[in-house]
Order: structure tokens, then C-alpha cells, then sequence
């Protein structure tokens, strides 16, 4: 099974060389960055976290990688389904061991999932960790 991150991954190929943006963490890899686009580098701007590029490139660049998360969200939901996907980032997070469900909802929060579902799976969850011997 994919995780969301790889459907984002399939969905935002290219775009850093569509929209003439790289991420930079120090003086050289700045420097690569403003000449592979040949960039003037008193136009450049931060993004934060580390990306840069002109100003209409971060803001085309911000505005596809939305489109593609939502996408990918929309594709991981049609490939596998809601409860497979509770399911996946439950023991992605190891919850039957950490009993933390803090980053698991972290991570399921863009899928509109409510409480009494994500509940349900849960018990689920620890049924079958219960029946297979996974504490």
C-alpha cells in the first residue's frame, strides 16, 4: 500500500523546474540554485523553509503543490479506501504500542475522517494486534 506522501511525491514531479524554485540551506547551495535557473540573485526571495525563487515562481509553485496534495489525497482515498487508510497510519505510528494517537490524527487530519470512524478502526486496530500477537 502507498502512503499519501508517495502519491504526493507522483503528483509534484517537475515542479521545482516548472516554477524555477530550489531549496537552499547554505551559501552554496544557494548559489547553485540562482545559477541552474539563471536567476539575478537580488530578485530571489525566500518561501521559508528553505525554498527559494522569484516571487511569481514560489506563489505558481505553492499553488500546484496544493493542487497535487489535494489530488493525492483524493487518489490514496479512491485506491484504498478510508479504512484502510486509518488502519495504515495506525501501525505506521505503532498506536498499539504507544497507545499516542496524537500524529496519527496529525497524519489522517486532511482526510475529513470523524471521531466515531477513526474509533471504530481503532478498535478494530487493536482487535486484530490482540489476536496476532503484536504487543
Amino acid at each position: 500500500m502507498k502512503y499519501l506522501s508517495d502519491y504526493i511525491d507522483e503528483g509534484t514531479k517537475g515542479l521545482n523546474d516548472k516554477h524555477k524554485v530550489f531549496f537552499a540551506f547554505n551559501e552554496e547551495q544557494f548559489s547553485e540554485g540562482v545559477n541552474k535557473y539563471n536567476l539575478n540573485c537580488d530578485d530571489v526571495k525566500g518561501g521559508g523553509s528553505g525554498i527559494y525563487g522569484l516571487p511569481e515562481g514560489l506563489q505558481g509553485y505553492y499553488k500546484d503543490f496544493s493542487d497535487a496534495h489535494d489530488k493525492a489525497v483524493t487518489q490514496d482515498i479512491k485506491d484504498n479506501g478510508l479504512d484502510a487508510i486509518i488502519q495504515r497510519e495506525l501501525m505506521n505510528y505503532e498506536a498499539h504500542l504507544s497507545y499516542d494517537l496524537i500524529n496519527v490524527k496529525t497524519a489522517l487530519g486532511w482526510y475529513k475522517i470523524t471521531d466515531e470512524h477513526f474509533n471504530k478502526q481503532y478498535d478494530i486496530f487493536i482487535q486484530h494486534c490482540l489476536d496476532n500477537g503484536l504487543f
